[in-house]
């Protein structure tokens, strides 16, 4: 009996096609597309309305000119990752700068 054969872009192991069905299920189980459901209504921070649908958050993200959370996906990891490296990098030198001028200017730290 022949068998296909699957090479895995995670691990780039071949399994059978069995295999590489429950192998994906278990890696990413929820990859596959599907329909959002409508979100609950709330009272807007910004106009202080009701917004009720995805289509009515739409048009107030528009006439307000903002930004859902949501639409930001995962690039608010990426840019808090992207800041502490840029400001956390030398934060040592930067504690003991503060100290010299709080020091040098006649306080007490």
């Amino acid at each position: 009996m022949r068998t296909r054969w699957i090479q895995s872009k995670v691990d780039f192991k071949l399994r059978s096609s069995e295999e590489h069905a429950v192998h994906m299920d278990e890696v990413a189980p929820n990859k596959a597309p599907r329909v959002l459901n409508d979100i609950e209504p709330f009272v807007s921070s910004v106009s202080g309305k009701v917004v009720g649908s995805r289509s009515a958050l739409r048009r107030h993200n528009h006439r307000h000119n903002v930004v859902s959370f949501e639409d930001w996906g995962n690039q608010g990891d990426i840019n808090r990752k992207e800041h502490e490296k840029v400001f956390l990098a030398g934060k040592d030198g930067r504690v003991e700068d503060i100290r010299k001028a709080i020091h040098d200017n006649g306080g007490d730290y």
